[in-house]
């Protein structure tokens, strides 16, 4: 019986776990924004105890904090964290770029391009989760083919700060999203002709132009608050 309890128990969290965090990545819940457990918790039709534990999974990973004695708030990303972030996303893409260069066979080239091909057509359709996700899918298999385990690790463990930087750029600047895509065309580009000084040209483009694009969307909040 206690086996039972714990597994709907642990259901419970994964569901709460789940809806919260799609909700930060989806644009649903904004930077800032509280987050209690009792609201949740009646939208979801559970239990406190499962979107308490939620709460403190996503607390681990970064993507809330706790405010106050109240709860927990989506976490904000200031602009040193952010060009940390990027600092370390540039160098950690570049290698794997290069390293994965001469391995990538026609097949994953192809398969690269499809990715983007599907980017490109859920960016028309205004569809921008859909969006991320593929581009998310192109530099994950960048990374993959670059047979550098202990890299592909690191870049796992800032997905969650690409992710949520990338989440308040295109909620903001749905245009931003066609740049990626001409962008990520340039590094496939790049990798297709073996071409080492475009592959880094091209990675630090799109490192570049996303670091800038974070920063006037930082400068565009404090206008929108009158700071």
């Amino acid at each position: 019986m206690n086996a039972i309890i714990r597994k709907v128990v642990l259901n419970s969290q994964e569901k709460a776990y789940l809806f919260i965090r799609e909700g930060i990545f989806g644009a649903e819940f904004k930077p800032g924004e509280r987050l209690r457990a009792q609201e949740l918790a009646i939208r979801l039709r559970l239990s406190r105890t499962p979107v308490r534990e939620a709460l403190g999974r996503l607390e681990q990973e970064g993507l809330v904090r706790r405010h106050g004695g109240w709860g927990y708030v989506v976490r904000t990303v200031s602009l040193r964290e952010a060009e940390d972030v990027y600092k370390v996303r540039k160098i950690l893409e570049l290698e794997a770029a290069l390293e994965a260069m001469p391995k990538f066979t026609e097949a994953g080239l192809i398969q690269l391009d499809k990715l983007l091909e599907r980017a490109h057509d859920h960016v028309a359709r205004g569809r921008l989760k859909e969006f991320r996700e593929l581009t998310k899918q192109f530099h994950q298999a960048i990374a993959i083919t670059s047979g550098n385990s202990c890299l592909r690790s690191i870049l796992i463990a800032i997905e969650n700060q690409v992710k949520l930087l990338g989440t308040m750029i295109f909620d903001r600047h749905s245009d931003r999203a066609n740049e990626v895509v001409k962008e990520n065309q340039a590094i496939l580009h790049a990798l297709r002709d073996r071409d080492e000084a475009a592959v880094k040209a091209a990675v630090n483009n799109h490192i570049e132009r996303s670091w800038e694009s974070f920063v006037r969307f930082v400068a565009s909040e404090q206008t929108n608050i009158g700071i």
